[in-house]
């Protein structure tokens, strides 16, 4: 099916961790409509990085993002495999980088977060989309503004680079201005070290 990365992965090797997003419930989002989740064999993942050694060079390859929308979800023992195998093929890797939902931040401790970046995972890209907590129930992300900050701190206080994405429109205009501020504050107590909108 179709694959989707952040815009700043335009030159990174996609590795399919997962099929598809673990929440796939909010109501503003179709990218993974027509999958359903889970996780992809390590075998599988193994088969991917040697057909990519040889297509592009193992050399070649610098940094990966793991898709599909929240491969942060995945066991910290999974994930840890993976990069472990990334670094075993690819001489030149830099780094890895991975969609993660508040939910699956919220499954991970500080701790681990921390030895996932460094094992290769120091960049994580969220997408609260807003702030405010009455358009999060409407949009039906699933946690609230609070959880966000949550686990968007973990990400920072592990050390590692958190980059979040905000929808300008999503509060429609009845709260535009409410979730401007919302947002506004989110990212402030966040403290990413990027963020778009």
């Amino acid at each position: 099916g179709k694959i989707y990365r952040p815009p700043s992965e335009a030159d990174s090797l996609i590795l399919q961790a997962t099929i598809g997003c673990s929440w796939n419930r909010c109501s503003y989002c179709a990218m993974y409509l027509d999958k359903r989740f889970k996780p992809r064999p390590l075998d599988e993942l193994k088969e991917d990085m040697d057909l990519a050694a040889s297509y592009l060079g193992a050399e070649s390859v610098r940094r990966v993002f793991l898709a599909d929308g929240d491969a942060l979800i995945l066991r910290t023992a999974r994930l840890l495999e993976i990069l472990r195998e990334l670094r075993a093929r690819f001489p030149n890797f830099q780094r890895a980088s991975v969609y993660a939902s508040p939910q699956s931040l919220l499954s991970k401790s500080v701790a681990e977060l921390a030895e996932l970046k460094s094992a290769g995972l120091p960049l994580h890209y969220m997408g609260p989309e807003t702030g405010h907590d009455e358009v999060l129930k409407r949009i039906e992300k699933g946690v609230s503004a609070g959880e966000m900050v949550e686990g968007g701190r973990r990400v920072t206080d592990a050390g590692a680079k958190l980059s979040v994405n905000l929808l300008l429109g999503i509060a429609g205009t009845e709260l535009s201005h409410e979730h401007a501020v919302a947002s506004g504050r989110l990212v402030s107590e966040m403290d990413p070290q990027y963020v778009s909108a």
